[in-house]
């Protein structure tokens, strides 16, 4: 499965590896090497059929379940070089799903209990035209996730607590 993320700016998209996804909402704790991190919030849609050169009148064959989730960033591996993106993004177990059925679907993001204002859920347009730029140069499968950020990324501390609607971790 290719967690494929469009960044906040929405300029270029990356990879997150599946190795990234954390299935139980469990804590996240902080790698020693790491030590700045930041908690963004994203939309995301499933892509329900594979396909390369999608045109993007097309595109809305291609996807189905949208959803919300947060994923952790290591800002501090962040230097000049165009991979130090790709490698703090890369963080094993650092991508929230809210689409566990015990999960609720929302948008309300929080950090400490105070909400932090995200960008609304992409527009069909957005998510089309995501699709066809991605399929352009890679091939999709079934089960893939195209992901949206929402916001820049709320820096984060050892014991501070986020959360995605009813659902919370805390990082340690």
């Amino acid at each position: 499965m290719n967690i494929i993320v469009v960044p906040y700016n929405r300029i270029h998209f990356y990879f997150r590896p599946d190795s990234s996804i954390n299935r139980a909402w469990d804590d996240f704790y902080t790698p020693d090497f790491v030590t700045q991190i930041a908690a963004v919030p994203f939309a995301y849609v499933k892509i329900c059929k594979a396909g390369k050169a999608v045109m993007k009148r097309f595109a809305g064959r291609y996807y189905d379940s949208p959803g919300y989730g947060i994923a952790i960033r290591a800002d501090s591996l962040i230097d000049t070089t165009p991979a130090s993106s790709c490698i703090a993004n890369a963080l094993d177990y650092s991508t929230y799903f809210s689409y566990d059925s015990k999960r609720p679907v929302t948008d309300v993001f929080t950090k400490n209990g105070v909400a932090i204002p995200i960008m609304p859920f992409p527009s069909k347009e957005e998510i089309e035209q995501s699709i066809e730029q991605v399929t352009s140069i890679a091939s999709i499968r079934h089960g893939d996730i195209l992901l949206f950020e929402l916001h820049e990324g709320a820096r984060l501390a050892c014991g501070d607590i986020i959360g995605l609607g009813d659902s919370l971790f805390s990082v340690k």
